[in-house]
C-alpha cells in the first residue's frame, strides 16, 4: 500500500482555492493519504478535493516550540515523534514559504541551515508555524527516505530543496514543480493548475467588458509598473468598455474585489493584461492559464520574461505582446483564432 502525506502551506481561504484546488493531481495515484495540518480542528478536510484517509495536526507541536521554548531548533527536530511509526512513501507539498519577515524565501537559500543551532522565529507564532512545518516535513522525509514534492504557489518561495545541512537535509533530492520550467531554479513543469481548472464553472452571467485587470501596488518599488499599467489603461480607445481593479497601499486606494468575483469579470471580458511579477524574472503563469480557461486573452506586457514559458510549452507569445502604446492594435487581433491558439498549446 502506498501512502502520501499531503501538505498544504497556504490558508485555506478562497484567495489559494487555485493553490489547494491543485491537490486534485494526486486523485487515485495513492492507496492512503495523510493530511498534515497545523489547525485546531479538521475540519480543513472538506477543503481538499481529494479524499483524505487521515488528518493529522500538529499544532501541539508549534505550541510546545511557541510556549514551552527550545534552545534551538535543532533540539526540536530532535525530538519530533509526530508520526514516527508511521510508513510514508511521498511528501507532497502545495505552496512553499514566502515570508520576507521570517527570511523563508529563495533568495536566502541557507535559512533553514543557519537558524538550526539558534531559537530565531521561535516566539512570534505565526513565523513560528513556517518553521515547524518545514522541520516536521524533513525529520518525517528522513524517517522513511521519502521522497518530497513541492508545487510552489510562486517560484520565489523557500525551496527545501535548498537545504544542505547533512543533520536535516533530505535523503533524496527534492522535486520542485511549477506551472512552466524554470532551467535556472531546477523547477519543473506540472500541469495541476490546469487540471483544477477543468473541474472549475466558467457559466457566468454579467456585463461585458472589452478588457479588465486587476493588480496591486504595494511597495515602491512597484511604482514603474504601477506607472505603466496606468499609462495602457488610460490610453485605451473610448469605444471599448474597460475596468480596472487595484489595491493602492501608497496612495491607499482600495478597489480590489474576491478573487471568484474578479474572475467573474474576466470570463466577461475580452482582454486582460500580464504585468511583470514581483519576481520579476518570473512569469505569471496562473494568470495567463486563468485568463485563457475564462476565454479571455491576456496581453503581455514586453517588460515580462517570457522565453522559459515558451519554450516549455512551445508556444510563440509574440502576437499577444505589447508596448506601454498599442494596446488597442493588439485588441484589433482576430479574437476566436488568438484564444484557440493560446488553449491548444497550454491546456492540450
Amino acid at each position: 500500500m502506498k501512502t502520501c502525506l499531503l501538505v498544504v502551506n497556504r490558508p485555506f481561504l478562497s484567495d489559494f482555492d487555485s493553490l489547494y484546488g491543485q491537490v486534485i493531481h494526486l486523485k487515485d495515484k495513492y492507496d492512503k493519504v495523510i493530511l498534515l495540518h497545523p489547525y485546531k480542528t479538521d475540519k480543513v478536510v472538506q477543503y481538499v478535493p481529494i479524499k483524505v484517509d487521515e488528518s493529522v495536526r500538529f499544532d501541539q507541536d508549534v505550541f510546545n516550540v511557541y510556549e514551552k521554548g527550545y534552545t534551538t531548533w535543532i533540539d526540536y527536530y530532535n525530538d519530533i515523534s509526530l508520526l514516527k511509526d508511521v510508513k510514508i512513501d511521498d511528501i507532497w507539498i502545495f505552496g512553499g514559504s514566502l515570508s520576507e519577515g521570517s527570511k523563508l524565501k529563495r533568495k536566502w537559500p541557507d535559512q533553514l541551515d543557519r537558524c538550526l543551532d539558534r531559537h530565531d522565529y521561535m516566539r512570534y507564532i505565526s513565523v513560528c508555524k513556517l518553521y515547524v512545518t518545514l522541520y516536521l516535513v524533513l525529520k518525517i522525509a528522513n524517517w522513511n527516505d521519502a521522497q518530497i514534492y513541492e508545487v510552489c504557489y510562486d517560484p520565489g518561495e523557500f525551496s527545501l530543496a535548498m537545504v544542505k545541512d547533512e543533520r536535516i537535509k533530505p535523503k533524496k533530492d527534492v522535486i520542485v514543480y511549477h506551472g512552466y520550467d524554470i532551467p535556472e531554479l531546477g523547477i519543473k513543469r506540472l500541469d495541476s493548475f490546469q487540471e483544477y481548472l477543468l473541474t472549475t464553472s466558467v457559466t457566468y452571467s454579467m456585463e461585458y467588458f472589452d478588457f479588465v485587470f486587476g493588480y496591486s501596488y504595494i511597495t515602491k518599488e512597484r511604482k514603474p509598473t504601477h506607472d505603466i499599467v496606468q499609462e495602457i489603461y488610460n490610453s485605451l480607445d473610448s469605444k471599448y468598455e474597460k475596468l480596472l481593479f487595484v489595491k493602492n497601499k501608497i496612495d491607499e486606494i482600495n478597489t480590489f474585489i474576491p478573487r471568484n468575483e474578479y474572475l467573474r469579470y474576466i470570463h466577461n471580458s475580452d482582454f486582460t493584461l500580464i504585468m511583470p511579477a514581483y519576481e520579476k524574472d518570473c512569469f505569471s503563469i496562473y494568470r495567463l492559464l486563468e485568463s485563457v480557461h475564462h476565454d479571455c486573452i491576456p496581453l503581455i506586457h514586453e517588460s515580462c520574461f517570457v522565453k522559459d514559458v515558451e519554450d516549455s510549452y512551445d508556444i510563440d507569445l509574440s502576437p499577444y505582446i505589447i508596448s506601454n502604446t498599442n494596446i488597442n492594435e493588439a485588441m484589433s487581433m482576430n479574437f476566436d483564432a488568438g484564444l484557440k491558439y493560446m488553449k491548444d498549446k497550454l491546456f492540450k
